[in-house]
């Protein structure tokens, strides 16, 4: 599929992406990495569907990137509104997901207590500290999905005990929400 099918243009539209201050590598060319990409994908057993969902995912966290929250007060309660909706629709059909929900779990909050619900309205910080944790949760099921796709591929059964299996390790992430400013680079 081409890029307009996830509703992605130029690498420098999305702010997920130009955090890091430039979206090129001069030593790296972009469509042969792309193809790498691909290529492994396949040798490690990634069925079209799985591949499919995968970059329909990271399409949708790019434009869930550019979701901007504009304060206001309500009742004298700091409040927020999404800004453009247009990013928000690309994000919830690519994946799959109801818009009006979504763009009520990023902008409010529900408390159950004593069986009674209570939903107030996140402040426009709050409002985009829970779309950045959005991302980075289902970021990160991906992640952990891709590894074990990889670990699965490369899997070969213990031929006697002292046999070594094979499999890839990960470094943690942890930080990531410790630097100042944090970019998709850091995610990857």
């Amino acid at each position: 599929k081409d890029k307009a099918s996830y509703q992605i243009g130029s690498a420098e539209d999305f702010e997920m992406l130009t955090m890091g201050g430039s979206v090129k590598l001069a030593s790296m060319d972009d469509v042969e990495e792309w193809q790498r990409v691909l290529g492994a994908m396949k040798v490690h057993l990634f069925s079209s569907e799985d591949m499919e969902a995968i970059f329909q995912c990271v399409a949708a966290f790019l434009h869930l990137g550019n979701l901007k929250f504009k304060g206001l007060t309500i009742d004298n309660m700091p409040a927020s509104e999404l800004v453009n909706p247009d990013d928000l629709a690309k994000a919830c059909a690519l994946l799959k997901v109801d818009k009006d929900n979504t763009e009520d779990a990023l902008v409010t909050q529900s408390r159950v207590v004593r069986g009674e619900v209570t939903v107030t309205r996140l402040s426009e910080t709050k409002a985009k500290d829970v779309r950045d944790a959005f991302v980075k949760a289902m970021y990160g099921r991906i992640f952990i999905y891709i590894v074990d796709q990889i670990n699965q591929a490369i899997y070969k059964k213990k031929e006697n005990e002292n046999a070594l299996r094979t499999s890839i390790g990960v470094l943690d992430i942890f930080g990531f929400e410790n630097f100042g400013i944090n970019s998709f680079e850091q995610l990857c």
